[in-house]
């Protein structure tokens, strides 16, 4: 439990995206005793549940079955009135189909969520879940892997010198070894570029794009 003043969060491990997910209850002492919020990372969004094989086939199914225990018997007991809090909104490669909304309630959630249908079995939501799920991003599970070693502390600049054209041409001369990305608009990037640049616009999407390619 984490004390903020009046405000107070409780961890909750709500496995199913990941083996380690964690969520956060919240609690406002000046509103009861009982939460009424919960921070949901990547486990519930909006008309939509977080991806359970980013980590690899491996791990896909066993995944599944630990999200429907948190989504069944730690998140719906909490009850209807709960506002939840995602980590993504629609677009995010985490989910097949995430909603637009950046918050939403349990309540909610129960009348228009599909992952939400209390008739399933757990091997029923494994099953729907799986059915279709879109290609995963080739860079997650190494990115998964690299999220659980522990944090190295980077030194040095935070931009990369300028190059002067020629020393660029030189370095960017073996297409095997460097790949090129221009980071410009999509229209500038039409009006002239680098040949073989891949061109990903510096927007909040970049990382994930970027990763992607």
């Amino acid at each position: 439990m984490l004390e903020l003043g009046q405000v107070s969060l409780e961890v909750l491990h709500s496995p199913g995206h990941t083996p380690e997910h964690i969520s956060l209850l919240l609690r406002d002492s000046q509103q009861g005793e009982a939460p009424f919020a919960l921070f949901t990372g990547d486990t519930l969004f909006n008309l939509d549940v977080g991806r359970p094989d980013l980590l690899g086939e491996d791990s896909t199914k066993q995944l599944a079955a630990q999200l429907y225990a948190t989504l069944f018997t730690r998140y719906l007991p909490l009850g209807e009135r709960i506002e939840i809090y995602p980590c993504h909104g629609a677009g995010s490669a985490c989910g097949k189909s995430i909603g637009d909304r950046r918050h939403s309630t349990l309540g909610n959630e129960l009348l228009f969520n599909p992952a939400l249908n209390q008739r399933r079995t757990e091997q029923e939501f494994v099953d729907w879940l799986l059915d279709g799920m879109p290609e995963p991003p080739r860079h997650y599970a190494r990115l998964k892997q690299l999220n659980a070693r522990p944090l190295e502390r980077l030194h040095g600049p935070a931009l990369p010198p300028p190059l002067a054209p020629e020393e660029f041409r030189q370095r960017t001369a073996d297409h095997d070894a460097v790949q090129l990305v221009d980071v410009r608009s999509i229209l500038a990037f039409g009006g002239g570029h680098v040949p073989g640049a891949l061109n990903i616009a510096l927007r909040d999407e970049f990382a994930s794009w970027a990763g992607w390619m």
